[in-house]
């Protein structure tokens, strides 16, 4: 039974979030999307994957050297799934090593197999190139507190440290997409930073479907009247109000109204896209709605979007071999069900979906578990991918190489903003668009990261 108070809550979380809708002004005159339509899908791994356990050394040195610095951890996998033989195979460099992913990634080490997903190595935030000689003689200033969860997820998607109002996925929007329309930056999980740009603004959706506004349905507590009532309330006019403030709430909260209403109608049609769910993966459920939205991409007529989902559990400083299998099984499952639906749609050419996390992990155990790191590999997937490849270099499995920042954990060699960069030239924004986007992007080498 619904409460009153059931009922005021609910009001109060719908009304918070539309706050952080755009205008709707366009959604009375949507064009035919055209053979230009392309969207971007942030998979967010959050917590930090570690990337030392997902893209794994299989040739027979760098293998021992790897295995050797984790024989604690390794002790606490009981299913085989990282024993050398059992890696499912990725491609060799040319320097004679090779890599494989564990088994729960078999999916995805097909798609890479196949050329339709690349590793990008050892990615993450930069100042400036440096090595661990250059960080020990302090010759080179670093990002702001590194391995701090909240400030290195607001640098990756941000550029920034915490409190930033702004995105690099919403700031691409503002320039090659419609930021006046709700639909052009969706996120499956809060409204994140990373779409919100200066114009554009990102709108949340469930899984599963998206329903009208609580309560404006055909009846309401079992009131045939009070539907009405509600929706007069939710799209009441702000105009003559004294207060900008509350002006401003107001238009935000029809404006979300209208935007949802809009779409869960549109939802009502024959749509495909839940045969990527699959049991309790919720990363599988997001995919789902965002298959759902790109496949009604011609009603809502736009040429560009940009979704965020979210994958959580990756901080796993104790019991990782337990955890971080079932996360890694999941991702693969969810990732590849969902390129398979948009090779079936006949839309893998214009879907990109990408990882993003706060950071990797150390080499070096803490027994059960691994601890906060800096750079990472993640992986990027699409029919428009260049696929089978690792972009740039997978550092050696042992400590105070070049790129050791001690305990293993990676100095990155590939910025953020050139792993966005590349990301951003696909979706259409020229190089001097970028440079506006990305605040460091003029001080790395932009052709470093060539994914398509």
């Amino acid at each position: 039974m619904t409460t009153r108070r059931d009922f005021l809550r609910q009001s109060l979380a719908f009304g918070g979030a539309g706050i952080a809708l755009s205008s709707l002004s366009g959604m009375s005159a949507l064009a035919q999307t055209g053979s230009g339509y392309k969207a971007l899908v942030c998979v967010y791994l959050d917590g930090g994957m570690d990337g030392h356990d997902t893209v794994i050394p299989s040739d027979a040195e760098g293998y021992a050297e790897w295995a050797g610095h984790r024989k604690l951890l390794l002790e606490t996998y009981t299913d085989g799934s990282r024993k050398r033989e059992a890696l499912q195979s990725l491609s060799a460099q040319g320097d004679g090593r090779s890599f494989g992913m564990p088994t729960q990634m078999d999916s995805l080490a097909s798609l890479y197999r196949e050329g339709n997903l690349a590793v990008v190595a050892n990615v993450g935030p930069l100042e400036a190139y440096c090595t661990r000689a250059d960080t020990e003689a302090k010759r080179v200033p670093l990002p702001k507190r590194l391995m701090s969860h909240n400030d290195q997820d607001a640098i990756w998607h941000s550029c920034q440290i915490e409190g930033a109002k702004s995105g690099w996925g919403g700031r691409m929007s503002d320039i090659v997409g419609d930021a006046s329309s709700p639909y052009a930056a969706i996120s499956l999980f809060r409204n994140p930073t990373f779409l919100s740009g200066n114009k554009t603004r990102p709108f949340q959706v469930p899984t599963g479907e998206i329903p009208r506004v609580y309560g404006m349905w055909d009846r309401a507590f079992g009131s045939e009247e009070l539907p009405s009532i509600l929706e007069e309330h939710f799209t009441a006019s702000a105009a003559g109000m004294d207060s900008l403030l509350a002006s401003d709430y107001m238009a935000a909260h029809r404006l979300a109204v209208e935007a949802t209403a809009s779409l869960s109608e549109m939802a009502k049609g024959d749509l495909t896209g839940d045969e990527i769910a699959t049991g309790d993966n919720d990363l599988s459920a997001q995919l789902a709605m965002v298959a759902k939205i790109i496949s009604m991409r011609a009603e809502l007529g736009l040429s560009r979007q940009v979704f965020f989902v979210r994958a959580g559990g990756y901080d796993t400083h104790s019991g990782q071999a337990e955890k971080l299998a079932s996360l890694q099984s999941q991702l693969s499952a969810a990732m590849s069900r969902f390129y398979a639906w948009t090779e079936s749609q006949g839309v893998a050419d214009s879907v990109t979906t990408f990882t993003t996390a706060e950071f990797g992990r150390t080499l070096i155990p803490n027994a059960s578990g691994t601890d906060h790191g800096w750079g990472n590999h993640h992986l990027v997937m699409g029919g428009a991918v260049r696929g089978g490849r690792i972009v740039g270099t997978i550092p050696p499995s042992v400590e105070k190489h070049q790129y050791d920042f001690g305990r293993g954990r990676l100095i990155p060699t590939i910025s953020t903003e050139q792993y966005a960069g590349a990301l951003g030239r696909w979706f259409g924004l020229s190089e001097g668009q970028l440079a506006d986007v990305l605040p460091r992007y003029g001080r790395f080498d932009p052709n470093a990261v060539t994914l398509f």
